[in-house]
């Protein structure tokens, strides 16, 4: 097959017709949705969206157009095909429409900014872009999942300020065991300087208080993660907007029913030639139950290794 096209930067009008996508995406609730909306309005109002951010990369400042727009393509094609089947033809044509086009990836090489540009994207997310109802595909948490093949790659991500050193004195681990939300000046000073240095306020013009609100919800999945038997894990994940594990854990997870479609909004892959080639099996924890057990999430593959089979798919 012949190789997928690379996306042409977007156009201005598609920059703001695209971001738009995140103002209807609210649900009334707290979560990802509503996050996302706040700061696409904060960044707005200061005309720091990121096609206008001199501090990101060009690519970086078109990712999140690049993400809706093909989001809005996806969602033609399915409503197409849902329109084709009726309600006398073939039930599952959408469903098989939107297997076939929710994946696409990105190559960037290394050193060009990939675990921000997986953080700004997610930030910005066209959380209204979600299959149309009747189409076979379940509507899904507002909760993004980033896997990695190795431990070593989650610090990575985690400090572009989705990690937040919180409560490093005595009295107030202690505040924290009691759910005592108060922390003293030194605890609270030192929590507001790492939020400031982080690459989603001092580049992508957030602020100290989102970059807070936001670390707050990022759940590193523990070893043997069991939310039905662990109250602690369920809370945990229930609360989170970002997961971030390896593919082994998530693996484990999936095929032990602790993670299901309903769960997940988007799947994003950090090294995702590693261990996802559909014509490869690495056993039953292999990226390919993933896959198949989150089938109404949308996948976004980032790489710095562009492999052979991933020129089948759509590039952002």
């Amino acid at each position: 097959r012949a190789a997928a096209p690379a996306a042409a930067p977007p156009r201005p009008e598609a920059s703001a017709r695209s971001l738009a996508l995140l103002l209807a995406a609210t649900g009334g609730g707290r979560d990802l949705a509503d996050f996302s909306n706040r700061v696409w309005r904060h960044l707005n109002q200061r005309s720091n969206l990121p096609p206008d951010n001199p501090q990101l990369r060009a690519y970086q400042r078109n990712l999140p157009t690049l993400i809706a727009e093909r989001a809005r393509h996806v969602l033609a094609l399915v409503a197409a095909a849902q329109a084709e089947g009726g309600d006398e033809g073939n039930p599952h044509l959408a469903r098989d429409a939107w297997l076939a086009a929710r994946r696409c990836f990105a190559f960037l090489a290394p050193g060009a900014g990939k675990s921000l540009s997986i953080a700004l994207a997610i930030v910005l997310f066209p959380h209204a872009a979600t299959p149309p109802p009747g189409c076979g595909v379940p509507p899904t948490a507002a909760r993004h999942l980033i896997v990695f093949p190795f431990c070593t790659n989650i610090n990575e991500l985690l400090d572009e300020g989705l990690r937040l050193e919180e409560r490093p004195c005595r009295e107030c681990r202690a505040a924290a065991q009691q759910a005592d939300p108060a922390c003293c000046d030194a605890c609270r000073n030192e929590l507001h300087r790492a939020a400031e240095a982080s690459s989603l306020c001092s580049r992508l013009g957030l602020r100290r208080s989102h970059v807070i609100e936001l670390a707050r919800h990022v759940y590193v999945l523990p070893d043997r993660f069991n939310p039905r038997e662990n109250l602690r894990h369920r809370r945990d994940f229930e609360q989170a907007w970002i997961v971030l594990a390896t593919q082994d854990k998530v693996a484990r997870a999936c095929e032990a029913g602790h993670i299901g479609p309903a769960d997940v909004r988007a799947l994003w892959a950090d090294e995702g030639d590693y261990g996802n080639n559909p014509d490869e099996r690495r056993g039953s924890f292999s990226w390919d139950i993933i896959q198949r057990t989150l089938w109404a999430s949308w996948v976004n593959l980032f790489s710095g290794t562009c492999a052979e089979w991933m020129r089948d798919l759509p590039e952002l």
